[in-house]
């Protein structure tokens, strides 16, 4: 029998999954022509489809070494390389592209490969290919999923929901797809339809943990924790290592009061997966937001073993270090941190921390400037860097922090009083229903009080939400019309006139409840907005529940103490650059104060 008769039926039998038969006529088309590069290649894709992928990858590269310039071995051969070696994978369908530049299938690999690693400008580097693959084959149903996540993660949900919207379309029995219109609709704050997306794929494979988890998200936000709470624990069920999963059924176990159950979940994980490191980091973290700092070290050492140059390790590392007031081990672990990773803003934050607390001011200022030069615009560095202007006495701490030119209370009511104050009584009652949880979330500032979870103003249709978010909106763009144009200021050289909301949240404090001084790391401009008051407020002596400016969170003692007080009134809206460290006095009284706080970001639209 010839060699091109063994091929073809070694491919039939390939095709149709009789494993043992291909196998049999590939071997003798091998005896026949050991270096022949098609028969190399079926044997590859055939010990692929035995799991044995270290033969697949031989077999593969002796058929390049016989023929190098064959694009559907090159990317069958970066596939089996997408997880172990990312970037040779990368260069392998760089190289299939570049020998037949409209290969839609290398194209859509390649915006995978690309979207799985966390660099920068990946998100649109992979959605620019999965357009050019969609240019060609608009069906592409690989495309189409790469290039929703891609357009998620870059921050274009419209996209990312038309992108998502077609897969569904195309493999409508796909659960894959469902699952990232649900990403998509999720991204956009619309939980409710998320929810149904996210339902759809896990009709079609209930063995999805990942769309369970985001099921779970959109039942979070929406306030229904009892199917929050299952729907994690659905995902963990099945997946006991994803991350995510232990993190939300964790939350509502701590916020509902649940703490017998608390963390028990990372520990059985643990018992399933005892050489886990991010399973030993993730409880890590989570013990630390608990003040249980010697635990936290025990946790996070099986991690350092394993990847001893991880961030997110290191940086854990350095906390505790501060944390403890180990004031040694924390600067050589980050001044070493920061020659591996100096463009981690992170590690010169906490360098900083830990030369303030040291009471080393002038060399804190130092590391500040340097700091604030390298990351312009960041929030918590230019907050350490006004505290140490603040305690080295230096006059450009009145500039950067001028409380009385960009800090602003701005009645809402002043224009229409008694609709207004109908408004905040209304929203007093709604507001109040919203506050489902029973102690104050782990990684907040709040203590005896509730926050609300998700985002206020884009999670909620609720009429009196948007109606206090229209009055925000216009107060806000009437302050900043009024602020002096300064491009050498940090705050005042970004503005635009017009704002985005990054965040926004309810905050509920009882008798005894506080903020702990804080700044707002992921915003340009914050806010506190009174929406009902404790009498108590008028003691201007003690200014129980007055809001409070200057004061950092690093117990620096007397020469670290407020700068302003601002008495709160029902109706009237706070507003200040996000580095600016600010909390709230705590007052006793059997009354609530409830707020409505944001984030906003500049906008050109």
């Amino acid at each position: 029998m010839q060699i091109n008769n063994y091929i073809g039926l070694g491919l039939k039998y390939l095709q149709t999954g009789q494993l043992d038969d291909a196998q049999i006529n590939l071997n003798k088309a091998l005896e026949l022509a050991p270096g022949n590069p098609d028969v190399l290649q079926l044997l590859g894709m055939l010990a692929k489809a035995r799991g044995e992928m270290d033969l697949a990858q031989d077999y593969l590269r002796r058929s390049l070494e016989q023929h190098p310039n064959q694009p559907h071995v090159l990317n069958n051969l970066a596939n089996l390389l997408k997880d172990p070696d990312p970037e040779e994978a990368t260069q392998l369908y760089k190289q299939a592209i570049r020998l037949k530049p409209d290969y839609t299938d290398a194209l859509a690999n390649l915006a995978d490969v690309i979207v799985r690693q966390d660099v920068k400008n990946g998100p649109a580097e992979a959605l620019e290919l999965a357009k050019t693959a969609l240019a060609i084959d608009p069906n592409h149903a690989l495309a189409l999923d790469v290039g929703a996540l891609a357009a998620l993660r870059a921050g274009d949900f419209k996209m990312s929901f038309d992108l998502a919207q077609r897969a569904t379309r195309c493999t409508p029995n796909k659960a894959r797809a469902w699952h990232r219109l649900g990403d998509a609709l999720a991204a956009s704050s619309n939980f409710q339809d998320g929810s149904q997306a996210y339902a759809k794929a896990l009709h079609l494979d209930p063995m999805l943990d990942v769309s369970w988890v985001g099921y779970s998200l959109c039942m979070r936000h929406l306030g229904n924790l009892p199917n929050a709470e299952e729907a994690a624990i659905r995902a963990l069920e099945i997946n006991s290592t994803n991350l995510t999963a232990h993190e939300i059924l964790n939350g509502i176990l701590w916020t509902q009061g649940r703490v017998e159950g608390h963390l028990g979940s990372y520990s059985f994980a643990l018992s399933q997966h005892p050489q886990h490191p991010d399973l030993s980091l993730a409880l890590a973290k989570a013990q630390f937001l608990l003040g249980r700092y010697t635990e936290a070290a025990e946790h996070l050492q099986p991690f350092l073993r394993a990847r001893p140059n991880q961030i997110d390790g290191v940086e854990l590392q350095g906390r505790l270090a501060l944390k403890t007031r180990d004031f040694q081990t924390a600067t050589t672990t980050l001044e070493k941190a920061i020659e591996t990773y100096p463009n981690h803003a992170a590690f010169h934050v906490h360098l900083a921390d830990t030369h303030l607390q040291m009471g080393a001011y002038d060399e804190a200022l130092r590391l500040c400037e340097a700091a604030a030069n390298r990351f312009s615009g960041q929030q918590d560095v230019l907050a350490r860097l006004a505290l140490a202007l603040k305690l080295t006495q230096d006059p450009r701490y009145h500039w950067l922090c001028d409380y009385q030119n960009l800090v602003a209370k701005i009645d809402l009511c002043e224009t229409d009083r008694e609709a207004g104050n109908q408004l905040f009584r209304d929203l007093s009652h709604y507001l109040k229903t919203l506050h489902t949880a029973k102690v104050h979330p782990l990684d907040q500032t709040l203590r005896g009080g509730t926050q609300t979870y998700g985002q206020l103003f884009e999670g909620q249709a609720d009429p009196l939400i948007q109606e206090l978010r229209t009055r925000i909106k216009s107060a806000v763009e009437a302050y900043l019309s009024q602020l002096p144009r300064d491009d050498g200021h940090p705050f005042l050289q970004r503005n635009t006139g017009r704002i985005a909301f990054s965040g926004s949240w309810s905050s509920l404090l009882t008798s005894g409840g506080f903020h702990t001084n804080h700044m707002h790391p992921e915003g340009w401009l914050s806010s506190a907005c009174y929406i009902s008051l404790p009498t108590s407020i008028r003691d201007d002596q003690g200014k129980p529940g007055w809001f409070k400016l200057g004061q950092s969170n690093l117990a620096l003692g007397d020469q670290d103490l407020p700068d302003k007080f601002i008495e709160p009134a029902v109706g009237t809206l706070i507003l200040f650059p996000s580095y600016m460290w600010h909390g709230t006095m705590p007052f006793e009284e059997d009354a609530a104060r409830l707020t409505v706080a944001f984030d906003a970001l500049p906008s050109e639209q």
